[in-house]
């Protein structure tokens, strides 16, 4: 799959700033408005991308030079 996202991460504990492109790895339609993101994240990023369950992770996609 060529689709990539760029996410931003938020820990109230330390604060991350930044965006970082991540390949997306798989799709899941959960329902009609819903969808379930896999996203490859390189292993020295790991610890940074290691959000619990109910944790905000802001993703933005660019396609055809648009921020959708």
């Amino acid at each position: 799959m060529d689709t990539a996202v760029t996410t931003k991460t938020a820990d109230a504990a330390a604060p991350r700033t930044g965006w970082y492109p991540l390949p997306v790895t798989f799709l899941h339609r959960l329902t009609e408005d819903t969808t379930a993101i896999t996203l490859e994240v390189p292993d020295g990023a790991r610890e940074r991308f290691a959000h619990r369950p109910g944790a905000h992770v802001v993703v933005r996609h660019r396609a055809g030079g648009r921020e959708l």
